[in-house]
């Protein structure tokens, strides 16, 4: 317990007093007991759960509403659209959307290289051919001497991500 002084005849009080034995000062706000502060805590931990389950719910019902609008946007759609936008999301799985590189074809090309740590990706542009696609690869990577250098692969895959042909260009 602590010792202060009364702001009106400066004598010494106890930090958990509220009247000060000297004057009869009423003094404001002792010090909280251990009591109270649990408590304190205790309150708000509660109105802290209490947001967290408010927001869970608000999220799960966003999202639930958002799947049922693209139910709907998906039912509204012909076979041969459904089976387009499902070609076209089979394609985008193939590249990272990190930076756009092509996964297989980045291990392919580790694979190949005499530091696969060195590798750095630069561009990857893919052309769609509809059973297949074609992917051109810029990167860059230490040569045997130690040296970096830019090379270029071209890759054919099917919608899959099964390689069909590979073709590096040093």
């Amino acid at each position: 317990m602590a010792l202060k002084n009364c702001p009106e005849c400066d004598g010494k009080v106890s930090s958990k007093a509220e009247i000060c034995p000297h004057c009869g000062f009423k003094i404001k706000g002792g010090e909280p007991s251990a009591k109270e502060k649990g408590i304190g805590c205790l309150v708000l931990l509660g109105i802290t759960v209490l947001c967290f389950f408010l927001c869970s719910g608000w999220m799960n019902s966003s999202i639930e509403k958002s799947n049922q609008e693209e139910e709907a946007r998906r039912s509204a759609l012909t076979p041969a659209e459904r089976d387009e936008e499902d070609r076209l999301e089979k394609l985008k799985s193939q590249f990272s959307p990190w930076d756009g590189s092509h996964r297989d074809l980045v291990q392919k090309v580790k694979d190949h290289m005499n530091d696969p740590n060195s590798f750095e990706h630069a561009e990857t542009l893919y052309w769609d051919q509809k059973k297949t696609v074609r992917v051109q690869m810029k990167y860059r990577g230490k040569n045997a001497f130690g040296g970096v250098v830019t090379n270029s692969v071209i890759a054919i895959y099917d919608l899959d991500g099964n390689l069909q042909s590979i073709e590096f260009q040093e």
